[in-house]
């Protein structure tokens, strides 16, 4: 997986987007609320998937699947940080 923070757009090692990391309402995960259930989030009732052990396929399909908000670290063992533009 690699995710370009300066976009905000996570991609799959083949370079497919994931999603774009821009939520609408300006909520950053160190600040953000406490989920409510299941980790849906109490402000946008999204889905909060951490992105931190998934595959590039799985989180492909999850996030054509449903509405989500995806979680990135970039310290993450399955990540790769990269700062093009």
């Amino acid at each position: 997986m690699k995710f370009n923070p300066i976009r905000r757009i996570l991609y799959t090692d083949k370079g497919e987007i994931i999603g774009k990391l821009d939520c609408p309402y300006k909520v950053s995960f160190t600040e953000s609320p406490e989920p409510v259930n299941d980790n849906i989030c109490s402000i946008c009732n999204k889905e909060i998937v951490d992105t931190n052990g998934y595959d590039d396929e799985a989180l492909l399909q999850l996030s054509k699947s449903i509405n989500l908000c995806l979680k990135v670290d970039s310290a993450q063992p399955n990540l790769r940080v990269l700062y093009i533009q």
